[in-house]
Formats: structure tokens, C-alpha cells, sequence
């Protein structure tokens, strides 16, 4: 996983949170949207995540960690393995959404 090089202050949790979030309560990223853009990421594999579920969102389609892995792999970002275990990852450090 690569942090792009910024000046400002990067979260990692902040950003898994906000993520797993989603995957937990799908139905906020509308709101979510209004507030955060892919650019407010500043690792890479957070970046890729979030714009597959933003696809998926302008799709009108569900969004959960299947339908996530399935737009990484098919826009080539990851492969399947990596995809899983991004998401297993992000999943395992939020144990609610509650914060969403």
C-alpha cells in the first residue's frame, strides 16, 4: 500500500473508517459523496476502493465487498486476491458504522 506524498496530515484508520463504513452501510454513500471525493485519499488502494464504489453508485447498484471486488478487478486495478484482501483488511478495523 502506497501513500502518495503529501504535506498535510494523513489518517490511515480515518480512511479504512470511512470506507468500511460504507461497505457496512451502504445507503450513506449518497450522503457521503456531498463530502468527500477519491482526491481526499492519500493511499492509493483507499483511492481505487472508493472510486469502485462510486461507479457502482452511478450505476445504482449495491455496494458490499463483492460487487467492490468485482469493479476492482474489472477495471484492472487489482486482482482478486489483492481486492479481498483490501476489503478484509478495511472490514476488520471498523466494527461498525456508526460513525458513518
Amino acid at each position: 500500500m502506497e501513500i502518495s506524498n503529501v504535506n498535510i496530515p494523513v489518517s490511515y484508520e480515518a480512511e479504512q473508517s470511512v470506507l468500511g463504513a460504507v461497505i457496512l452501510k451502504p445507503d450513506c454513500f449518497g450522503e457521503l459523496i456531498n463530502l468527500v471525493s477519491g482526491d481526499d485519499f492519500y493511499v492509493d488502494e483507499h483511492k481505487e476502493i472508493f472510486f469502485a464504489m462510486y461507479d457502482l453508485f452511478a450505476q445504482s447498484r449495491n455496494i458490499d465487498h463483492v460487487t467492490v471486488t468485482e469493479t476492482l478487478v474489472n477495471k484492472g486495478v487489482m486482482d482478486a486476491e489483492r481486492a479481498r484482501a483490501a476489503l478484509a483488511r478495511i472490514l476488520n478495523a471498523v466494527p461498525s458504522a456508526a460513525n458513518a
